[in-house]
């Protein structure tokens, strides 16, 4: 494949990044992007925030890179990439850092990679969504995944809300 091909799915998948963080996120999108990388980590044995956690703490240490580096980067790996993920890492108003998440087809298996060692990748861009979030109700901080008071407060109360209603379902069905 073509850089340049490669750069305009890239910049087709930033632009739907882009509107799903308009439609989900109280945060004003910088145009002004820097881009980190990370190998897909299975994360066996661990849970959602656990994993969540590493993934913060490793990319935290990454230094952000410009397009054309990244580009370079994908274009070296295509023929072994599977699938790659764009979500907004941290958003600021000088910057925002969107990470690419890619699976390399060589980590999948030897009886998968039979299976799909001539397809091309996939390309997909991605909102994590807090675990307090419900539809349709307000937007929320893009960067909730980095913590913060608001954050922190909005999972308390959802964990009370959990504990109370866990209460209930024991104190009816439990004699």
């Amino acid at each position: 494949m073509q850089k340049s091909a490669l750069e305009t799915i890239i910049s087709q998948s930033l632009s739907d990044l882009l509107k799903l963080a308009d439609k989900f996120c109280v945060n004003k999108v910088s145009s002004n992007f820097k881009f980190i990388l990370s190998d897909f980590q299975d994360g066996e044995g661990l849970n959602f925030h656990e994993l969540r956690k590493l993934k913060n703490k490793n990319n935290n240490r990454k230094v952000p890179q410009d397009l054309a580096d990244i580009i370079d980067f994908l274009h070296q790996e295509f023929t072994d990439l599977y699938d790659v993920t764009l979500y907004v890492f941290h958003a600021r108003k000088e910057v925002t850092i969107i990470e690419l998440e890619y699976v390399r087809k060589s980590n999948l298996g030897i009886d998968y990679y039979d299976k799909i060692k001539d397809v091309s990748p996939l390309f997909h861009s991605k909102i994590v969504l807090p675990g307090y979030y419900k539809d349709n109700e307000n937007k929320f901080d893009i960067n909730w995944h980095h913590g913060g008071f608001i954050h922190l407060w909005k999972s308390f109360i959802f964990d009370f809300k959990i504990r109370n209603v866990r209460k209930e379902v024991q104190k009816k069905y439990r004699p």
